[in-house]
């Protein structure tokens, strides 16, 4: 058989659990899809977080704890978002990436994201690139 990486997302970027009841909002309900998607054959575990209302964050505890839990359970290559979400500052857009993961995305243009524009200047670009040597392959 071929090998294939197949990364899952698992929580996305601004879904909200009105939208789908099957959307996992806190760490340990993250890190449980997390091992079936790992047991179904994924490789890479894209992160997103949710605060106890269910927001968007990009808490470095919120991660940090989804991520303890998953390495302790899988093999799977985790992948935090320095997305977050529309608004965010890019302190806060950042903090995961402080927890050395495997891997975290990289956004390189502004897009249209609902009705709002997900904005990503070159400046914060670069500045997000340059922590992403950081991360434990350069992963970025």
């Amino acid at each position: 058989m071929e090998k294939l990486i197949i990364p899952a997302a698992l929580v996305g970027a601004e879904v909200t659990r009105e939208q789908t009841p099957f959307l996992p909002l806190f760490p340990r309900e993250i890190a449980d899809e997390a091992k079936r998607v790992c047991d179904a054959g994924a490789s890479i575990v894209h992160l997103h977080m949710r605060d106890n209302l269910g927001n968007p964050t990009q808490d470095k505890a919120r991660f940090a704890e989804a991520i303890s839990y998953i390495q302790a359970e899988t093999n799977l290559i985790i992948q935090v978002s320095t997305g977050g979400a529309v608004g965010m500052t890019a302190e806060e857009r950042v903090q995961p990436v402080t927890l050395k993961p495997e891997m975290a995305s990289l956004s390189t243009g502004s897009v249209n994201f609902g009705d709002d524009v997900f904005s990503n200047p070159l400046p914060m670009v670069r500045e997000f690139a340059r922590v992403c040597p950081s991360l434990p392959n350069s992963s970025c």
